[in-house]
């Protein structure tokens, strides 16, 4: 029984990420996060240099930690894949105050308030969840983020070049 629910785990995780690892690049992009080159969709619909991209680094983490045991490299990368869900939500949870102050839209001035406050539980559990994952996964989940700073740079070069 235990070994059948971490098979439903694992493919539950991996369905997961298979559907998260292609649309994130691809939402990124569409912000003008990311380099256009993540817009690209197959003829299928979907975001194929985002799933390629996801893989390969995916790919690289596994083969960078294939010498510890199947069940500790699966709980890293669920670890890892949560902390770095976790701090998109952190930063979302947030996002309707600060497009109210930017669109100030009629009536903005009631709305903030209670917006803030709704959104502090959602940062509050942000807060606890990315604490909750330890120092070894906070740190690895942050080296993932800073070695995106450079694709965002020159995503900006790009844009920059054609305006």
């Amino acid at each position: 029984m235990v070994g059948f629910g971490a098979l439903i785990s694992t493919f539950g995780a991996l369905n997961g990420w298979i559907l998260m690892q292609g649309h994130m690049p691809l939402a990124m992009a569409e912000d003008n996060l990311l380099p256009p080159v993540f817009k690209r969709k197959s003829n299928r619909d979907l975001p194929i240099v985002g799933l390629v991209v996801s893989s390969v680094l995916i790919t690289v983490i596994v083969l960078a930690n294939s010498s510890k045991g199947l069940v500790e490299m699966f709980t890293l990368l669920i670890l890892v894949g949560t902390f770095l869900a976790l701090v998109a939500y952190l930063f979302s949870s947030l996002a309707e105050v600060l497009i109210l102050i930017r669109q100030k839209p009629a009536g903005w001035e009631k709305q903030i308030m209670r917006a803030f406050i709704l959104s502090l539980p959602a940062f509050a559990f942000s807060v606890i969840a990315v604490y909750g994952a330890g120092m070894k996964i906070v740190f690895f989940g942050f080296l993932i983020l800073i070695l995106g700073m450079p694709i965002y740079v020159w995503s900006k070069i790009v844009q920059n070049r054609s305006k």
